[in-house]
């Protein structure tokens, strides 16, 4: 790819098992040197690559560069929308508003409870009181607000919506210059057939990777099944792709382009039915949530907040869990979960583990236990890791396992989209090149060429016409 060569003249840092850092340029060597190591590294990755099972991680610092939010920011973002949208609505939402109110100051402690830990005590809650045969009417919190379970409802299907308005994120179609997911799907695809699919298990609630699937014509496989309903099915991970399909004879090649996707804490373009028993899936245009976003964080105007969302698909299937709570026993959480921990167990499994920065316990626990399997390797990477980060996996590269931290050489004080280690920077520059994503740009162009000198032509040919 032509981008992939502009900028080289990064140094990275990888910290690996039992010595402290190789591939690291001494000060003051010459760009050739830079270049050298950059091929190095492109090298052990190109071998890492081909081990039988290539799984990712992905998680929101992936999504940063499109105007994605941490989850610590879309909460607090989240909850302050909520707050002053419960304000606005005066009386009958004074309980709600005094409920977020409370909430709101906590997030500054140093430790307090996790977005998805939160939200699963109140789905937790809205279970037990809206069941008919629970003894349970409804709760008072530590805090002393008291929420009947209509208000415990309304509540969770708000967070819901307001999750979804704030993660409406739009991935600009491949032109001039592709996006780090359009380069990170592209070479994941590139491995040899023959191999393992690659799985990509994302805790993102945004939908910028199958965009990037569908720019590129990449089939994926995301659990669910049917047209003109699509429902969560999880035996359509065992199935897989090959062609030619209308031929009874001659050789049958497996088809290169496809990956299996999980999404751990749900989707955007999940929606619940049948009091969350079924999971659909449908995506919806991102425009007019995109537009309601730019207008609100204008104007700070609260509008048709309600409006913008059909009713007649249900509520918002997105609920972020942790696994000791009673959401990951139900489809599809359980055997998204169950998927990424047998995953992580399979011999000659390597792990990139990317944008997260292992905030979720739940999501931890299964890499540390992936940590006996003798052939799993595991790559982070991560633009400015912190202290206890690195403290982490220093842990389990003294357990013997086989862990890598890919960081900057050289910190810079502000981490732009393209600095070092980043999810675009991994994607376009440190991840070895693949020659068909530049061909299917220079395609594209020829096409749009081709579009723009016809749609000339047909104007010229009706103004002659007249």
């Amino acid at each position: 790819m032509e981008e992939d060569n502009v900028e080289i003249k990064r140094r990275y840092k990888l910290s690996v098992p039992n010595k402290n850092d190789i591939l690291e340029p001494a000060a003051g060597e010459a760009v050739e040197a830079e270049d050298a190591e950059l091929t190095r590294l492109q090298a052990l990755l190109s071998q890492w690559l081909r081990m039988e099972n290539v799984s990712v991680l992905m998680a929101a610092g992936c999504s940063v560069s499109h105007d994605g939010l941490p989850l610590a920011k879309l909460e607090k973002t989240v909850l302050s929308f909520l707050e002053e949208h419960y304000k606005a609505k005066g009386k009958e939402s004074a309980n709600l508003y005094a409920f977020i109110n409370k909430r709101l100051p906590s997030l500054k402690e140093t430790n307090p409870s996790s977005f998805e830990a939160w939200l699963s005590y109140l789905s937790n809650a809205a279970f037990l009181t809206s069941q008919k045969e629970s003894p349970i009417s409804d709760f008072k919190w530590k805090d002393g607000v008291q929420l009947k379970p209509n208000e415990l409802n309304t509540l969770l299907n708000d967070l819901r919506r307001a999750i979804y308005i704030w993660c409406s994120l739009q991935l600009p179609n491949p032109g001039d210059k592709t996006t780090g997911h359009h380069a990170f799907v592209a070479k994941l695809i590139a491995r040899d057939p023959s191999l393992g699919r690659a799985k990509v298990f994302t805790l993102n609630y945004d939908t910028l990777i199958e965009q990037a699937l569908d720019h590129l014509g990449i089939h994926y496989v995301d659990g669910f099944v049917g047209q003109a309903e699509r429902r969560f099915e999880p035996s359509c991970y065992g199935l897989d792709m090959y062609y030619p399909g209308e031929v009874s004879e001659g050789r049958v090649r497996r088809y290169d382009k496809f990956i299996q996707l999980y999404k751990l804490h749900g989707s955007i373009h999940w929606w619940e039915r049948n009091d969350g028993k079924d999971v659909l899936a449908s995506h919806l245009s991102l425009s007019p949530f995109i537009e309601w976003r730019a207008e609100y964080q204008k104007s700070k105007t609260i509008n048709n907040f309600e409006s913008i969302f059909r009713e007649e698909l249900g509520p918002v299937g997105i609920l972020p869990t942790s696994n000791k709570y009673i959401q990951t026993l139900d489809l599809p959480y359980a055997h998204i979960f169950r998927a990424f921990h047998q995953t992580l167990q399979q011999p000659q499994t390597f792990l990139i583990v990317v944008g997260y920065g292992f905030g979720d316990e739940h999501v931890n626990r299964i890499i540390e236990d992936a940590l006996i399997n003798p052939s799993f390797v595991m790559l982070v990477v991560d633009p400015r890791p912190n202290e206890n980060m690195i403290k982490r996996l220093k842990e389990y590269q003294q357990m013997g396992a086989r862990v890598y931290l890919l960081s900057p050489y050289l910190e810079s004080k502000e981490i732009l989209p393209d600095s070092p280690a980043t999810f675009d920077d991994f994607a376009r520059i440190v991840l070895p090149n693949v020659s068909w994503l530049n061909d299917w740009i220079k395609l594209k162009k020829m096409e749009q060429i081709l579009k723009r000198s016809l749609n000339t032509n047909t104007l010229e040919k009706d103004d002659n016409d007249e």
